[in-house]
């Protein structure tokens, strides 16, 4: 990284990062006088496959979807066929969860360990999950 303050050129060398995120650095000199301080940014890599092809960061077409607003399981199929048809490639459900009656709100779990029972067609709660898409 290069930065020039008061004329003066700096030069940090960065390994390769470990986290993703925003970061601070301060440089100082021998008598910890402030030198220059800013923020950069580490980006993270999106990878796919056994070979981690990397991904450009705006291939993500993510579509975010309520599932208590999908009804039970079996109508998921036709519901989730819009995102597909509109070339979403990636869904993010809020919570699966049972969910607080009171709220009914999606981020508001009365119990983590159960799945919502209105995603049942017989009134008891799924067990497991089904593959939408092949």
């Amino acid at each position: 990284m290069r930065w020039k303050v008061n004329s003066v050129s700096y030069v940090i060398g960065l390994s390769q990062a470990q986290l993703v995120g925003k970061f601070f650095f301060r440089c100082s000199d021998q008598l910890d006088a402030v030198l220059s301080e800013g923020y950069f940014l580490v980006d993270p890599e999106l990878t796919v496959g056994p070979m981690s092809k990397v991904l450009p960061l705006d291939s993500i077409k993510i579509h975010t979807v309520l599932p208590k607003l999908l009804g039970p399981f079996d109508e998921w199929k036709d519901r989730l066929m819009v995102s597909h048809k509109c070339a979403y490639n990636m869904i993010h459900f809020t919570p699966l969860q049972k969910l607080n009656s009171c709220s009914n709100s999606s981020y508001s779990i009365s119990n983590q360990l159960q799945l919502n029972p209105n995603f049942s067609t017989t009134g008891t709660a799924p067990i497991a999950l089904v593959v939408i898409y092949d």
